[in-house]
């Protein structure tokens, strides 16, 4: 018997308030492995307000400390490639290499942020890390904006020079 997902809400399981579920199926063997809410408004909007109470919290929390956590959060799934790429194996039916590709796609999402709050700039420690410049000045004080163009040979074949 598949057991029923619940959701995730303001960092704990909680129930969805909708009875209708949707399966989950494992492709490679054709069964039902789990049942998941089919949410409506409601719990949509139970998660939404407990992502507002949220923000301002996470807004006061110093860029440095907010980048800390984020790398911590993306150590984490860097260890857990291997469990994550077997999950999705398991619901998708993709070979193991193409479900490490997936989780790695999701966890290399670019965020934008401040060179200099990345400690592998090897600004972190330095006058230039320590400035907090936050919001879009700080976007615009420590990002460079680049145009890069290629041009296409006479032949039409991508990615020659001509």
């Amino acid at each position: 018997m598949a057991h029923l997902r619940g959701n995730y809400i303001d960092g704990k399981a909680v129930s969805a308030r909708v009875t209708v579920t949707t399966p989950v199926f494992n492709p490679s063997r054709g069964e039902v492995i789990a049942q998941v809410p089919a949410c409506g408004e409601d719990d949509v909007e139970r998660a939404a307000q407990a992502a507002r109470a949220a923000l301002p919290g996470w807004a006061e929390t110093p860029p440095n400390e907010r980048t800390r956590i984020l790398f911590r959060y993306r150590q984490l799934l860097e260890e857990s490639l291997e469990s994550l790429a077997r999950q999705v194996i398991r619901e998708h039916g993709k070979t193991f290499e193409e479900a490490c590709g997936e989780v790695r796609r999701g966890i290399n999402v670019g965020v934008p942020a401040p060179m200099a709050l990345f400690p592998f700039s090897g600004w972190n420690q330095s006058f230039f890390g320590d400035l907090h410049v936050q919001g879009q000045e700080g976007l615009q004080f420590y990002t460079r904006a680049k145009v890069v163009l290629a041009r296409w040979s006479a032949g039409g074949k991508p990615g020659t020079w001509s």
